[in-house]
Protein backbone atom coordinates (compact mmCIF):
# COMPACT_ATOMS: atom_id res chain seq x y z
CA UNK A 1 0.00 0.00 0.00
CA UNK A 2 2.85 2.40 0.81
CA UNK A 3 4.36 2.15 -2.68
CA UNK A 4 0.97 2.82 -4.28
CA UNK A 5 0.58 6.00 -2.22
CA UNK A 6 4.16 7.05 -2.99
CA UNK A 7 3.54 6.59 -6.74
CA UNK A 8 0.30 8.54 -6.49
CA UNK A 9 2.05 11.34 -4.61
CA UNK A 10 4.70 11.56 -7.36
CA UNK A 11 1.95 11.82 -9.97
CA UNK A 12 0.18 14.59 -8.05
CA UNK A 13 3.42 16.55 -7.59
CA UNK A 14 4.37 16.13 -11.24
CA UNK A 15 0.98 17.34 -12.47
CA UNK A 16 0.97 20.29 -10.10
CA UNK A 17 4.38 21.31 -11.45
CA UNK A 18 3.19 20.95 -15.07
CA UNK A 19 -0.10 22.78 -14.60
CA UNK A 20 1.62 25.66 -12.79
CA UNK A 21 3.52 26.50 -15.99
CA UNK A 22 0.73 27.84 -18.15
CA UNK A 23 1.72 31.38 -19.15
CA UNK A 24 4.84 32.28 -21.13
CA UNK A 25 5.54 35.96 -21.83
CA UNK A 26 7.31 36.45 -25.16
CA UNK A 27 10.00 39.12 -25.20
CA UNK A 28 10.53 40.59 -27.66
CA UNK A 29 7.00 40.09 -28.97
CA UNK A 30 6.30 38.14 -32.16
CA UNK A 31 5.82 40.14 -35.35
CA UNK A 32 3.16 37.67 -36.56
CA UNK A 33 1.37 35.68 -33.83
CA UNK A 34 -0.22 33.42 -36.46
CA UNK A 35 3.23 31.97 -37.16
CA UNK A 36 3.93 30.88 -33.57
CA UNK A 37 4.53 27.16 -33.18
CA UNK A 38 4.35 25.30 -29.90
CA UNK A 39 5.69 21.79 -29.43
CA UNK A 40 5.65 19.57 -26.36
CA UNK A 41 7.84 16.48 -26.17
CA UNK A 42 8.51 16.93 -29.88
CA UNK A 43 4.81 16.93 -30.81
CA UNK A 44 3.19 19.98 -32.42
CA UNK A 45 0.37 21.38 -30.30
CA UNK A 46 -2.76 22.71 -31.97
CA UNK A 47 -3.91 26.14 -31.02
CA UNK A 48 -4.65 29.79 -31.43
CA UNK A 49 -7.81 29.12 -33.45
CA UNK A 50 -10.33 30.25 -30.78
CA UNK A 51 -11.68 26.71 -30.55
CA UNK A 52 -12.46 24.99 -27.24
CA UNK A 53 -10.06 22.18 -28.18
CA UNK A 54 -7.04 24.53 -28.58
CA UNK A 55 -4.00 23.34 -26.67
CA UNK A 56 -2.55 26.85 -26.58
CA UNK A 57 -3.57 30.44 -27.37
CA UNK A 58 -1.92 33.83 -27.71
CA UNK A 59 -2.84 37.08 -26.01
CA UNK A 60 -1.29 40.34 -27.17
CA UNK A 61 -1.00 42.38 -24.00
CA UNK A 62 1.39 41.39 -22.63
CA UNK A 63 2.51 39.10 -25.49
CA UNK A 64 1.87 35.72 -23.90
CA UNK A 65 1.36 32.12 -24.94
CA UNK A 66 -1.19 30.41 -22.71
CA UNK A 67 -1.03 26.63 -22.45
CA UNK A 68 -4.40 24.87 -22.02
CA UNK A 69 -3.29 21.80 -20.07
CA UNK A 70 -6.87 20.54 -19.83
CA UNK A 71 -6.64 19.80 -23.60
CA UNK A 72 -3.29 17.97 -23.38
CA UNK A 73 -2.73 14.38 -22.26
CA UNK A 74 -0.09 14.88 -19.58
CA UNK A 75 0.01 11.16 -18.76
CA UNK A 76 2.38 10.72 -21.72
CA UNK A 77 4.91 13.30 -20.48
CA UNK A 78 8.19 12.53 -18.77
CA UNK A 79 10.43 14.74 -16.65
CA UNK A 80 12.81 15.15 -19.61
CA UNK A 81 10.21 16.60 -22.00
CA UNK A 82 10.39 20.21 -23.13
CA UNK A 83 7.82 22.76 -24.19
CA UNK A 84 9.20 24.79 -27.11
CA UNK A 85 7.69 28.04 -28.42
CA UNK A 86 9.09 29.29 -31.74
CA UNK A 87 8.33 32.64 -33.35
CA UNK A 88 9.82 35.51 -35.36
CA UNK A 89 10.41 39.02 -34.06
CA UNK A 90 10.76 42.42 -35.70
CA UNK A 91 14.50 41.94 -35.40
CA UNK A 92 14.08 39.32 -38.17
CA UNK A 93 15.44 36.67 -35.88
CA UNK A 94 13.79 33.49 -34.80
CA UNK A 95 13.20 33.33 -31.05
CA UNK A 96 12.87 30.08 -29.21
CA UNK A 97 11.51 29.87 -25.68
CA UNK A 98 11.86 26.54 -23.89
CA UNK A 99 10.60 25.23 -20.61
CA UNK A 100 10.98 21.92 -18.88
Amino acid sequence: MGSILADYAKTVISRAYIYAKKEFVLSPPPNDPTKITVTLAGKLLTGNTNQPSDQWSYKANPPTVLIHWNNINVDELSADDYLVIEYFTDQKGKRIATSR
